[in-house]
């Protein structure tokens, strides 16, 4: 395979490098050198020059015309199985193996023809051969070698509608200029400006923007090697994705896409936010209460330090606000000033809830209702900032306004009966009604000050904070009454969501999930779940003041007894802005 290039280290040369390797490890480290083999990881990414550099060009191989598709891919695999028993002879017991991705897809191929279809499709089928007996070759390897571990990743295989997700809107235009002969870029020529906007950067290789969410999803698949079974099913229970928008919801997790550097301008004119502590950035700290957080170690990861964000650094409505193009976080209500509440403004308070008497017992709060008519206020500020009303009302009706509440409703609320007779009032599924009711006449009064793109959040798995677990499992992972409660709130909220849309002229609503169980873990390497990261009180649950916090944040689900860290809080922004992004284009 690829002969006709010129030389190449074929896998079976690569193995033999591996054995030099090995006997230089075993000269450093004697006999601990077979212990240290049987930890690492083993990763394997080959197949696709088997097909585009032997199979698929007969002027240089003559396998197309001795094999069929199917005995071809059988022949690879025979021979790739031989490859990886060396290498578990040679001490690897942790294997991860790529299927072959769709070749067919790439511009190269594309000059072939595809007789109307999106990609070469006869391509296509014949590597999907080989993945099919790729995977069953897994299989075969962890039913009948017992002390290894084979894992198969399908993560090469990015569709289109994934690819748009990302933002990329060029999918089979190379981002530099190719040569016609090998398909690689045209030595010192100048690429493409924007490059995360390209599916490839030459006629053969993706851009960095699509290796960044191959690898973050072959991630995900990988933690089946390094993390024991409890583990992953806690992380799966607490915050989960869908399996069908892996590469989606990863989009900005870990691939650091700036939409910021792709325009001159934000992708809304402005974005207000409406919520509870989850996405507060200030508004309580001038409030008597006792969920504030204006004090170390909250912000100890912030650039301004403790603003009275609750987790350690920026909450998901300042990774939403760059994922935006905004160059700046909002500003909250409480410090805006002047014509930057044209941009925006976030209304949100710790403690909040969609009824005004949640979280009473902890002090002042400014509830939704508050918060609706704090935004009542900076529509009239904006109207005299904009001049004439139908500038305002286009301003408005093009801004995105985000909700993340409800949680309260039930923590500060419904679940605390010693302060609340909701729990003895209404059943969960009458009070679960109850809230949506509330709810409605919120977003409807939105609705009237000139909103159309309104995304609201569900409730996340509330049963599984800390703070909650200290009231017993009886043997679950999570407090389960507590989670099915949160459970029929968001199916209620996904049903008033297709409501407004079909009730409300120009309406445009989405739900962005909260609790939801899948294969799939949007936050790979926190190993740290029951335990925060920093000292609580006993009494809030919060932070102790000038307490230091764990060094390694970044290995924490939670950074207090109630909020997760700011690292956890990436991923939920990625996770919303992947729906949110229904609303924009």
């Amino acid at each position: 395979t690829g002969e006709q290039l010129g030389f190449r280290i074929n896998l079976n040369n690569q193995l033999k490098n591996h054995n030099v390797t090995m006997t230089r490890i075993a000269g450093l480290l004697g006999s601990g050198a077979s212990e240290l083999l049987n930890k690492c990881l083993y990763y394997f990414v080959i197949g696709s020059n088997d097909y585009i550099n032997n199979y698929f060009v007969p002027e240089y191989y003559p396998t197309s015309s001795m094999y069929t598709p199917e005995q071809y891919a059988t022949v690879l695999v025979q021979q790739y199985s031989q490859q990886l028993k060396t290498l578990y002879d040679f001490g690897a017991r942790k294997v991860a193996v790529n299927g072959i991705g769709p070749v067919g897809c790439a511009p190269a191929e594309l000059a072939r023809g595809t007789n109307g279809s999106a990609c070469v499709d006869w391509m296509n089928k014949a590597v999907q051969l080989f993945n099919d007996k790729l995977k069953h070759l897994v299989n075969d390897f962890n039913t009948n070698i017992k002390d290894a571990k084979f894992v198969y990743l399908d993560a090469m295989d990015l569709r289109p509608t994934q690819l748009i997700a990302l933002g990329i809107r060029f999918l089979s235009k190379p981002c530099c200029n190719v040569s016609n002969i090998t398909g690689l870029c045209i030595p010192g020529e100048t690429p493409c400006p924007i490059r995360a906007l390209h599916a490839f950067y030459d006629g053969f290789h993706p851009s960095e923007i699509v290796n960044r969410v191959v690898a973050v999803a072959s991630y995900i698949e990988l933690l089946k090697l390094l993390i024991n079974q409890f583990e992953h099913s806690f992380l799966r229970m607490v915050f989960a994705v869908r399996t069908n928008e892996v590469v989606a919801l990863f989009l900005v997790v870990y691939i650091n896409l700036q939409p910021s550097a792709l325009s001159t301008a934000p992708q809304v004119p402005c974005f207000f936010i409406f919520g509870d502590s989850i996405v507060d950035n200030g508004n309580n700290n001038q409030l008597k209460t006792t969920t504030k957080v204006n004090y170390p170690p909250y912000g100890i990861d912030f650039p301004d330090g403790p603003t009275g964000r609750f987790t350690n650094g920026p909450n998901p409505a300042d990774f939403l606000a760059d994922l935006l193009g905004f160059k700046s976080a909002v500003p909250s209500f409480a410090t805006a000033k002047g014509r930057e509440i044209i941009k925006g403004v976030n209304y949100a308070s710790g403690s909040a809830g969609i009824r005004n008497e949640t979280g009473k017992q902890l002090g002042h709060r400014i509830s939704m209702n508050e918060q609706l008519l704090h935004h009542n206020v900076t529509v009239s500020r904006i109207a005299r900032l904009l001049g004439h009303t139908p500038s305002r009302k286009d301003h408005l009706s093009k801004c995105l306004y985000y909700f993340v509440v409800g949680s309260n409703d039930y923590m500060n609320n419904y679940f605390k009966p010693e302060y609340y007779s909701t729990s003895k009032k209404y059943s969960t599924e009458e009070y679960a009604a109850v809230l949506i009711r509330e709810y409605s006449q919120q977003l409807k009064k939105l609705y009237s000050f000139g909103a159309r793109k309104v995304a609201v959040t569900g409730l996340s798995a509330i049963g599984c904070v800390p703070a909650e677990l200290a009231r017993g499992t009886n043997g679950s992972l999570c407090v389960d009454a507590i989670n099915d409660a949160a459970v029929l709130f968001n199916h209620k909220l996904q049903a008033l969501v297709q409501s407004l849309n079909n009730h409300l002229p120009d309406a445009q609503f989405i739900y962005i999930p909260g609790v939801e169980l899948s294969e799939h873990i949007p936050v790979p390497g926190i190993k740290f779940l029951l335990k925060p990261c920093c000292e609580v009180a006993k009494t809030t649950g919060l932070c102790i003041r000038g307490k230091k916090p764990c060094r390694d944040r970044a290995l924490h689900l939670f950074f207090d007894n109630f909020h997760p860290t700011s690292i956890v809080y990436k991923a939920t922004a990625a996770a919303a802005y992947a729906e949110i992004l229904q609303l924009i284009q």
